[in-house]
């Protein structure tokens, strides 16, 4: 569906033709980073996302939770992070992936 240039390496969105259905939630896609130069991973799931509209109201509601933000002050779609432990993380971002893909190419950026 799209390939960019995230950091020095390539990241690929593959859009579902169905969505995997869990819980409450669909899962419309896979992001498949390719590995950061010099970084060895564990083999499997690196990280999940989730869309939280308003992260500012979302940090405060969880005020004693240690979130990285250094990524908050993206142009596009700002995100908080959330190390789980040596190996996972959780990002949250206002606007899914599939909507920033649009945005990009509207943007001609893609």
């Amino acid at each position: 569906m799209a390939e960019t240039i995230v950091n020095t390496r390539l990241i690929s969105i593959f859009k579902l033709y169905s969505p995997i259905l869990y819980k409450n939630f669909e899962i419309k896609c896979i992001e498949l980073p390719a590995p950061k130069k010099n970084n060895t991973y564990k083999e499997g799931w690196e990280h999940a996302e989730f869309v939280i509209l308003n992260l500012k109201k979302f940090i405060k509601i969880n005020h004693e939770t240690i979130f990285n933000h250094k990524a908050m002050g993206q142009d596009i779609n700002p995100e908080l992070a959330l190390q789980v432990d040596k190996h996972y993380q959780i990002k949250f971002h206002p606007l899914h992936i599939l909507d920033v893909i649009e945005k990009e190419r509207e943007l001609g950026l893609l």
